[in-house]
Formats: C-alpha cells, structure tokens, sequence
C-alpha cells in the first residue's frame, strides 16, 4: 500500500515503507535477550580458561619415602577447579592444597587438571620407607641395665639445637618428664622401651630399650629369705614335733603384681581422620566415634587456623551440621598411638560463600 502526503505546494509525494516499519519491536527485544545470555555465557568461560603455560604445582617432602605424607601445592593462578592425580590408582583429589602418600617404592606420574580444562604432570621417586634419615633421629644416651627403685640419668645426643624435650619411660604410657637431661625412678621390673620428641618432630621419634632388674634384696635379718627361715624355725622346732597352729595367724605375704600391659589405640590415617570429621559436621558421626583415638577422659586441643585453640568437644559443637572444607589436618600422636591434640585449616560456608572460621 503507498501512502500519499502533500507538500507545500499540494503536490503529492510517495512515501516508501521503511524495511523495519512491519517489525515488531518485542521481537528485537527477545533477540538482544538472547544475545546478551549467550555473550555471558562466553565470558563465563573464557574466565574459567587459564593460560597453561604458566599452570604449576609443587611437591613438598622430606624423604620421598612410603608411609610419609607428602604435601602438593597449586600454585596457578584464577584456578577454582582442582583434580589430583596421583598416579597410583588411588582416588582423585579436589582440593588446591592436598596430602598424599604412597604405599609402594617407585615413580610416579602426578597429574593435577585446573578448572576441568588445563593439565599439569609431574614425576616423583618414591623410596622404600625403611631407609630413614638415622641423622635426624636423636640417640638416646643411657644404662642398658638398670634395678627398680634406681635413678637413672637420661641424656642424649643430636646434631641441632633443641628447645623441647618430651620423655616417656614406658610404664606410664604418657609423657613422663619435660626436662633435657631428665632422672627417673623405675618402679616396675622388665623390658622398657624409652621415647624421646624434640622440639615436637614426632616423625623421628627417637627409641631405645632397657632392661629393669627386680629390686635386690639386702642381707638383713628382716629380708624376705630371713623371714621365710624365721617362719620354718617356727613351724617346726626340733624339741616339739607337733605344729604349732599360730603360724595360721601370719599374714600372708603380699604378691606385687605385674603393671597391667597399656593398651594402644587403633591406627587412624590423617585421611581417615578427615574424613570422620565431615560425618561429624553432616552428623553422621558423632563424638562417640572418636574417643578410641584419644586418651581416657582427655578433652584434647584443637588449633583451629594456626590462630585459636579450643577443646575438641567446642570445635564439634561448632562444626555439627554446617558445610566445612577442610585445607588440611594434623595429628600429634603419643607413643601409645593415641591422637594427643591436632591442628585444622577450615572454612564453612555461609551465604553461597566459603569463610574462613576465626
């Protein structure tokens, strides 16, 4: 249809329809909807996408050796996603900050996948455990043999400066002296094997087994020998053949029995540990569950953070039913295998964020 409109001078003039004049403008407006959803969409995307390049990780350990906990660190830069692969057919990783170790000798290939799009390998020679660095073991100096009821001098030898010395004699089953170059008394005969910590390195635990002698016995009359030839004299003189029965009235000898063997607590692995926490802070678990790891009615020490310290049954009130990640975890172990505290880096989330917990 042509529209006709008249100019000043009243002569018709054709207007041309224009080409978006039958367009209905909703429908731009759903097109630039669309547009804008699927540009969002490619940001989104090219924000996840890291150079690899410059996509990295360490390895952090001591000895490289089976049993030991290694530590592996991203160092990438925009990574959200993580995925550890060890290389030993165990599960994968998805933390930024991981421990792993290995239970046989050999080399491993560790790959580590940043934000499910770069990859980053890595190769690492595990040896077998029983090769320990003996120097960074302390010898402990003391007597092979000694008596109950002895004191005995305990020093050692170590090729750092110390500032903590924690001792255990084996009869108590806990730290027994504190002190650098401690005394001990003996109260029990047999086998006894000695521990000592420096400066809290509970992985070069240093050992050494002594022998505890009974006490001995003194040649007085009123040894144990005089008093049991004492009672025959008595029993039975030579002028009277008949018993007396007032030796039925002696009171028996006490029997000092042997110390009862201690128990020790079941073995945990940091992993399992870590993982009985999260049961905990999903209710799963609960305290219950844990008190076959610790001491008999020992509230142990949480570090939470490396800046606060609570009580283990604080921090389960303040984890149970939240939503944790855990960055790592530490355990301190006594010579009895029981857990003597622990350390923990964690956030909890909160309004679709992780924060962390002070």
């Amino acid at each position: 249809m042509k529209i006709f409109n008249k100019n000043k001078d009243n002569s018709v003039k054709t207007k041309i329809p224009s080409v978006f004049s039958n367009i209905d403008y909703r429908v731009l407006a759903v097109f630039g909807i669309i547009i804008g959803i699927g540009l969002l969409i490619l940001f989104l995307k090219e924000k996840k996408k890291i150079d690899c390049d410059i996509a990295d990780f360490t390895i952090q350990s001591e000895k490289n050796t089976t049993g030991e906990y290694i530590e592996f660190i991203n160092n990438t830069p925009n990574a959200e996603e993580w995925a550890w692969n060890f290389g030993d057919s165990t599960a994968v990783e998805t933390k930024s900050h991981a421990y792993h170790k290995y239970e046989k000798a050999g080399v491993y290939t560790i790959s580590l996948t940043i934000n499910n799009y770069c990859v980053k390998q890595k190769q690492i020679e595990i040896r077998q455990g029983d090769l320990t660095d003996n120097f960074r073991i302390p010898k402990i100096i003391a007597p092979e043999l000694v008596t109950v009821g002895q004191d005995v001098r305990f020093k050692f030898s170590y090729f750092e400066e110390t500032y903590s010395w924690e001792w255990g004699f084996g009869e108590t089953g806990k730290i027994d002296r504190t002190d650098e170059n401690p005394v001990y008394n003996f109260q029990t005969p047999g086998k006894k094997t000695i521990y000592l910590i420096l400066n809290g390195d509970v992985e070069h635990k240093a050992k050494k087994d002594i022998y505890v002698r009974p006490r001995e016995l003194s040649k007085k009359k009123d040894t144990l020998e005089a008093y049991n030839i004492q009672v025959a004299q008595y029993e039975n003189p030579e002028s009277n053949p008949t018993p007396d029965k007032s030796h039925e009235l002696i009171a028996p000898i006490p029997i000092k029995r042997p110390a009862k063997t201690q128990t020790i607590a079941p073995d945990i692995s940091t992993d399992e540990f870590e993982l009985l926490v999260y049961q905990l802070a999903n209710q799963n678990k609960s305290v219950k569950d844990f008190t076959k790891y610790f001491p008999l009615n020992n509230d142990v020490p949480v570090i939470i953070n490396e800046n606060k310290i609570m009580k283990f049954s604080e921090f389960c009130k303040k984890v149970q039913n939240k939503t944790i990640k855990i960055d790592n975890i530490r355990l301190t172990k006594d010579n009895l295998n029981y857990i003597s505290g622990f350390s923990i880096n964690y956030k909890i989330k909160k309004y679709l964020l992780w924060w962390t917990e002070k």
